[in-house]
């Protein structure tokens, strides 16, 4: 097991930064000492290969950068905000040089600018974009990478793009590839929407492979795609309409994706085209609503004859005016099962577990299931468990949290997934003590919420908000009679009136799960979980008096342990004087990172005395938002904490009652369902 495993998480992130880049690659600060004092190209021109750029300005950038036959890294220095404006950003190579070309772009923020990278050597050329935050240049495609040459990679990972209408063949998010390129795509949870509506031309999302010998592997998933798209919400397509003959063979891998359109009268949510080449797509767990065309597959040129589409179809949620609209000798290679149609299908026959009922989702602009939907439980877990496994795809849903959930704690029988993109099963909810739920001098408050109810399994998640009224104080929780309650671990602490709590009830199974200590789990403060051996899970740990009714009265965090061998992951008590009793019980939460489920770390950009700041799209601006956290253990630390939001800064942050130390970590999520409508934003998007 790595050392890396265990080192404080600067050391750890420095160790592995140097790891990573090339031999000899240098960290450069712009604006900074010179040859970075003036323009940002000319900190680029002076960078060699590998390396990486800090930018370290909040005032608008607007004289852009180019980044030639070499490779860099651009990202925004720890407590800055960068704003690229009315620029743009690009990466390509000259004519003639094969050598190896990248840009990494890591949380900068576009304001009427865009990104374009390209590749046209023998070599090899790497594009990444992280966590940007953009607004499309009026007519350009806000992220767009063509590969003519070699082998090109691109990761695209938590993008939020906005932008009015692209050329008819182009997107928001546009990935090219011709001329016997390579090209491998992973864009992951970016969100793409159209605004303003404008004529509507363009894709959200536009991929187009041609030219023989032209292959790779596109996979997307969990993007969500919002607004009046007149080519396609999401467009695949092989061949070029005004070139038949160009022909290549590729890859996609749609799965856990949401297009909601403007019911536009002949729109596609998502489109498959080919000309006279081949098509493998896979189709999975994807939400389409609001287009006139859900899916439609087939030929996409008047020169095209032979063209195909193989693959599967299995768990997609489909509503329009064609749910499936599709060229039977096209799609004859497909097969199909447990997708929910409403709306015509031609030229296909539906398989088994399709369901026609009415979809029931939140509303028009909100394609989560409601409670009553016939998607919930219907899915087939098998074609999505092997094709999470087989293209090596987060299992998640398009929120970013766990599949495989039961509609309630109490259903029987093994959780089974849902159709379509996001899976039912979480709630969120916020409490306020008050006399009608908490009694005098009582040390127990009554959730008395709809969502838990007589729901005895439930695994409650609750971290204080500070509301005027300080309640940091370690909470466990309780249920009795069919109520769930919230206690002071301490009973000796009154439970104060006024007190705010956020409540994460996760659905069961989906990464929730229960813990009792033992004598073989328990060491000193710590107890092992049965968790698997990845330092990067991220755990939420909460005391459940029903799992484990021994009193612990102490503030508990999590711990990833390894030295020498295999890793394991603990739960225990902050102040690690206090022995872990036995029989205590835990909710426990665990799942892979995802852009609403992470890790944040104190640093010194975001940290200051007792104060941590959260940054985060759904929680910027938004103080209707409830997080919760789990501290990441630092030993002989037992001091209470909470979160409070601060209107007047526009932002959440963690404040610690005993003061907080650079490098101290908290696991955080962020539930979409919650966030998005409670402030508003979905409704934010301009295409309504």
């Amino acid at each position: 097991m790595s050392l890396l495993r265990i080192l404080p998480p600067a050391v750890a992130l420095l160790i592995l930064s140097l790891l990573a880049a090339p031999a000899g690659a240098a960290t450069l600060t712009w604006p900074g000492p010179a040859p970075c004092a003036g323009v940002l190209q000319a900190c680029v021109d002076h960078a060699s290969d590998g390396d990486q750029i800090l930018i370290a300005t909040n005032t608008p950038i607007t004289t852009g950068a180019g980044v030639v036959d070499k490779r860099l890294t651009l990202r925004a220095a720890d407590g800055f905000r960068p704003v690229f404006r009315n620029t743009i950003v690009a990466a390509y190579n000259n004519s003639g040089f094969n050598g190896a070309v990248g840009l990494h772009l890591h949380k900068l923020h576009f304001d009427s600018s865009h990104v374009s990278v390209s590749y046209s050597g023998t070599g090899t050329a790497s594009f990444e974009a992280r966590e940007l935050q953009m607004t499309a240049t009026p007519g350009k495609a806000g992220i767009a990478v063509t590969a003519s040459g070699g082998s090109v990679t691109a990761t695209l990972y938590d993008n939020r793009i906005s932008g009015g209408p692209t050329p008819i063949w182009s997107g928001l998010l546009a990935l090219h590839a011709t001329n016997g390129a390579t090209l491998d795509v992973e864009a992951f949870y970016n969100r793409i929407t159209r605004e303003p509506r404008g004529d509507g031309t363009g894709a959200g999302i536009f991929v187009n492979y041609a030219g023989t010998g032209t292959t790779g592997t596109v996979k997307l998933h969990g993007n969500t795609v919002r607004g009046d798209f007149a080519t396609a919400g999401i467009l695949v397509a092989e061949g070029a309409p005004e070139s038949p003959g160009l022909t290549s063979s590729f890859s996609t891998r749609l799965y856990n994706n949401v297009v909601i359109g403007v019911d536009r009268q002949w729109s596609h949510g998502i489109r498959l085209g080919v000309t006279n080449g081949q098509l493998d797509a896979q189709l999975l767990n994807n939400t389409v609503t609001r287009h006139y065309y859900a899916v439609a597959g087939g030929l996409w040129s008047s020169g095209a004859t032979s063209g195909t589409i193989n693959g599967s179809l299995h768990n997609n949620l489909l509503v329009g005016q064609q749910a499936l609209s599709m060229e039977s000798a096209v799609v004859a290679g497909m097969t199909n099962s447990h997708n929910l149609v409403n709306g015509g299908v031609a030229g296909m026959t539906m398989g088994t577990g399709t369901i026609t009922a009415p979809a029931r989702l939140i509303s028009r602009i909100d394609a989560r299931p409601a409670p009553d939907s016939p998607a919930i439980d219907a899915g087939d877990n098998t074609s999505l468990g092997f094709g999470v496994i087989f293209n090596a795809l987060p299992n998640a849903d398009a929120d970013g949290l766990g599949r495989y959930k039961k509609k309630t704690p109490a259903t029987a029988g093994s959780a089974k997934v849902d159709i379509g993109a996001y899976e039912y099963g979480d709630f969120s909810f916020s409490h306020i003590t008050s006399s009608a739920n908490t009694g005098s001098g009582s040390y127990i408050t009554a959730l008395n919420h709809p969502a838990i109810q007589n729901q005895s399994n439930a695994n409650l998640f609750v971290t204080p908000r500070f509301t005027g009224v300080a309640a940091g104080q370690p909470v466990g929780s309780w249920e009795f009679s069919g109520v769930w309650s919230l206690y002071n671990k301490s009973s000796l602490i009154p439970m104060p009136l006024g007190a705010g709590y956020h409540v994460f009830a996760a659905g069961a199974g989906g990464g929730a799960s229960r813990h009792v200590t033992t004598a073989g789990s328990v060491t000193g403060a710590y107890s092992q979980l049965p968790l698997a051996d990845n330092p990067d899970l991220i755990v939420l740990a909460m005391q459940n008096y029903n799992t484990g009714a021994v009193s612990n009265p102490h503030q508990t965090g999590v711990l990833y342990f390894a030295f020498g061998g295999p890793g394991t992951w603990l739960v225990g008590n902050m102040d690690s004087a206090q022995n872990m009793p036995i029989g205590v019980g835990f909710s426990i939460y665990a799942q892979l990172p995802s852009p609403n489920v992470f890790r944040v770390t104190a640093t010194e950009g975001n940290h200051s005395g007792s104060i941590l700041r959260l940054d985060h799209p759904l929680l910027d601006g938004n103080p209707c938002a409830q997080p919760v956290v789990t501290r990441m253990l630092i030993p002989s630390d037992g001091s209470n904490f909470d979160l409070e939001y601060r209107a007047d800064l526009g932002y959440w942050r963690i404040f610690d009652y005993n003061g907080m130390a650079s490098g101290t970590q908290f696991n955080v999520l962020v539930n979409p369902a919650q966030a998005e409508t409670c402030g508003g934003e979905i409704f934010s998007d301009g295409f309504e």
